[in-house]
């Protein structure tokens, strides 16, 4: 009966010291992690008379709880990269953009410096957007200018021909063998502006 009657006796206090050790150890490596794994975190110091009347700051705040900071350098962590990843996306779509204009801008003074040399070609009459004219090179390197095409020296022309190209109204020069793909250029051209015309005249 004494037995059943005995008291269990309280834990001795060599016994409280011990978890109490524990837990400080806990605390202190816990520390250390959060030094190395938060360290770059901020946190907004609490001002009780001001959140409290916004929030209860014991909802959103888990006191004495080491791993709210390491959730929130986790947090942060995430944001980098996704911030890193978009910005990244961006500036691809910059460069892509530079390499086609870059690429634009080489075809463009190709284009400029071919039509160049076609117009200090030699010629005995006057060119008239429009038409169509034959180059030929001499034997001695020189370039000219004919309204005869080959088929017209009975396909055994004089000189050595280069190809025939239609001057522009723009003063540039279109190779026959581009002739469809430049009237098709040019007659949607001319369908916008058109178009655009129309609707800036209902506007109006």
């Amino acid at each position: 009966m004494a037995d059943s009657e005995a008291k269990i006796a309280p834990p001795s206090s060599a016994s409280s010291h011990g978890q109490e050790a524990d837990k400080l150890l806990l605390i202190e490596k816990t520390d250390q992690l959060l030094t190395g794994a938060a360290g770059g975190v901020k946190t907004v110091p609490s001002n009780h008379s001001l959140t409290g009347q916004m929030v209860d700051p014991r909802a959103v705040r888990r006191h004495n709880d080491p791993m709210d900071l390491v959730e929130l350098a986790r947090a942060v962590q995430n944001a980098d990269k996704f911030v890193y990843a978009t910005t990244s996306g961006k500036l691809q779509v910059i460069v892509d953009t530079i390499r086609s204009l870059q690429d634009q801008a080489r075809r463009i003074l190709e284009t400029s410096k071919k039509d160049n040399q076609l117009h200090h070609a030699a010629c005995n009459f006057s060119k008239i957007p429009g038409k169509t004219y034959h180059l030929y090179e001499r034997g001695d390197g020189s370039a000219y200018f004919s309204m005869l095409a080959p088929s017209d020296w009975g396909g055994s022309p004089p000189h050595t021909f280069l190809g025939s190209y239609r001057l522009e109204h723009d003063q540039s020069w279109t190779p026959t063998e581009q002739l469809d793909e430049r009237s098709r250029d040019i007659a949607a051209i001319d369908r916008t502006i058109h178009s655009n015309s129309a609707i800036g005249y209902i506007n109006s």
